[in-house]
């Protein structure tokens, strides 16, 4: 074999050793010392096409996707205007279930065919990774105004504890309706809480509406009811993880809806 022979030769192997390392399956490292401890190992690819499919896989490994989020939602419809007597004790909240609302039975002079206090329950649900800790469901009445959010919760750090307690004094307290507990495939799990106290009571301070005034339009402030999830943390700490806000709605006193009936009474 002459010179040339053997350099077409070589030139012959070292083609096929590059086709034979192009089609070796390249792997995708996950080695990351945050996840050491998970044990989990990239997966090996069979064929380029599934070069894609691995390399989001093994960046999920990588850069796993953050815990599911706390999803707490109202279930409970809310009418645009609710009347309180002398006492801040709500009518027929959230709705009359059997004239849906304190304002038709009384301008045609209705009465409810139980006596006692007419209420319904609030119901809301919540849509969260399990946890054996306990879970304080808490609501209550707010003005918010006009063009502003709501304030952030509050927080109630463990040389404030008895801060909660207050806060909580303050509120409506629900119970779960154990019957409706959902455990998702996800690992999430839904629950169902209910809201019934003896009577519906406005707590805060009322703002009254500003009439219109040369200085500037009528301003009101419209109620809402909230809704708090608090948990208690390893170090004391009480932390809000959901809450959630109703829609607006006026509250008006039943001294007006006298007045309204006598006026319409008048009319006809």
């Amino acid at each position: 074999m002459n010179d040339e022979e053997a350099a077409l030769l070589m030139a012959a192997l070292a083609a096929v050793e590059s086709d034979i390392e192009g089609d070796e399956v390249p792997q995708f490292a996950s080695s990351c010392s945050v996840l050491d401890h998970t044990k989990i190992e990239p997966i090996a690819l069979e064929a380029k096409d599934d070069a894609d499919a691995a390399f989001y896989y093994n960046l999920d490994l990588i850069f796993p996707p953050p815990p599911p989020s706390w999803d707490l939602r109202l279930a409970t419809s809310f009418l645009e205007r609710y009347w309180k007597n002398g006492r801040k004790n709500l009518q027929c909240f959230p709705f009359c279930p059997e004239y849906h609302d304190f304002y038709e039975m009384k301008m045609h002079n209705k009465k409810h065919a139980s006596v006692g206090v007419c209420r319904t329950p609030v119901h809301c649900t919540l849509s969260a990774p399990y946890t054996a800790v306990p879970l304080h469901v808490l609501g209550r009445f707010e003005q918010i105004s006009p063009g502003r959010q709501g304030a952030l919760p509050p927080a109630f750090s463990p040389p404030n504890g008895a801060g909660f307690e207050l806060f909580q004094a303050e509120c409506f307290e629900a119970t779960e309706v154990e019957t409706k507990r959902v455990t998702l495939p996800t690992g999430l799990v839904t629950t169902t809480w209910m809201f019934l106290p003896d009577v519906w009571k406005v707590q805060p301070l009322l703002r009254k509406k500003r009439k219109a005034t040369r200085a500037g339009p009528a301003q009101t402030f419209p109620f809402y009811f909230r809704v708090y999830v608090y948990i208690k943390e390893p170090c004391g700490a009480m932390r809000c993880q959901a809450t959630v806000l109703s829609t607006s709605f006026e509250l008006f006193s039943t001294r007006t809806m006298d007045r309204l009936k006598k006026a319409w009474v008048v009319r006809v």
